[in-house]
């Protein structure tokens, strides 16, 4: 498995964090660099191979996790969340 980083990645740590898909781009950037310091990269490889070979599947968990959620409860709780959220969207910028 190999992992290209290109030099954008880098910056990312530095561009608008407001925006969701910025801040995880960024947050996976600066994990990468965390685990290839503490394990090297040869293990950080071995790692993410290994993560990657699980076989949870997170869309059928989420299906079944909010399936047993009454429509009422789940809607109340995103809008919640979306008030006390502090990352921007295209829906409320």
């Amino acid at each position: 498995m190999r992992i290209y980083l290109d030099n954008c990645c880098y910056n990312r740590p530095y561009d608008d964090q407001d925006f969701l898909s910025i801040h995880l781009e960024a947050l996976a950037n600066t994990c990468m660099q965390i685990l290839c310091e503490h394990v090297g990269v040869i293990n950080a490889e071995k790692f993410l191979v290994m993560v990657k070979r699980e076989a949870f599947d997170y869309t059928e968990w989420q299906r079944e996790h909010y399936d047993k959620i009454p429509d009422d409860v789940l809607r109340h709780d995103m809008i919640e969340f979306c008030k006390t959220h502090p990352f921007k969207t295209k829906a409320n910028t």
